[in-house]
């Protein structure tokens, strides 16, 4: 564990953690809407993010390396937050908790983009892990935003930012329809851009 703790600081003094969010957001939205403007008549209303890792060409296999690379560029983010939060008895329980189920959340979204909504057993794999993708970024989303809510370090603002974005993936989770599931990707764009540039400024 040791060993593992040295080799992670050696990371973050290269990079630090809120880079890791600006770099994987951005390369998830430069790839995504770059998918969009390949897909003709698609309607955000109509039309899943997911759809979009079937679209025939240049588009849906940048969409599908946006999704593997945002998520795992997305993991030392996540190491940084939960490293930059309060940890003292039942709350670094929680801390440890929160960046297990956010590791678990990047790698699923990784592995959404390995397997496109395509028919037949690709169809399966890909709505498990998107399916446990939104589950667990309901949950570490608000395991985060308690911890952020009692430390000194992070504003009562960060932490209600995080709640309303936790509602959005529960909202979605129980309407599952395209619009709801493009306000989880913005809204969950918005929270990790958020935080890091938070993150930067305060030098935490």
């Amino acid at each position: 564990m040791k060993k593992i703790n040295n080799f992670i600081d050696k990371v973050f003094n290269l990079v630090t953690g809120g880079i890791y969010g600006l770099i994987s957001m951005a390369i998830g939205v430069s790839f995504i809407f770059i998918a969009v403007s390949q897909s003709l008549g698609f309607n955000m209303a109509e039309d899943t993010v997911s759809s979009l890792g079937i679209v025939p060409g240049f588009g849906g296999i940048l969409f599908n390396i946006g999704l593997i690379l945002a998520g795992i560029i997305a993991i030392p983010f996540f190491l940084y937050l939960g490293r930059s939060l309060k940890r003292d008895g039942f709350i670094d329980i929680i801390r440890i908790l929160a960046v297990i189920i956010s590791i678990i959340a990047c790698i699923s979204l990784s592995i959404v983009g390995c397997f496109p909504a395509y028919s037949g057993l690709y169809s399966i794999f890909h709505r498990i892990f998107a399916l446990i993708f939104f589950f667990t970024g309901l949950i570490f989303c608000i395991l985060f935003s308690f911890i952020m809510w009692v430390d000194p370090n992070f504003s009562k603002l960060q932490a209600i930012t995080g709640f309303i974005v936790s509602a959005i993936f529960a909202i979605f989770l129980i309407t599952r329809t395209a619009l709801t599931e493009w306000a989880v990707f913005f809204a969950i764009i918005f929270w990790v851009i958020e935080n890091s540039i938070y993150i930067l400024y305060k030098k935490i």
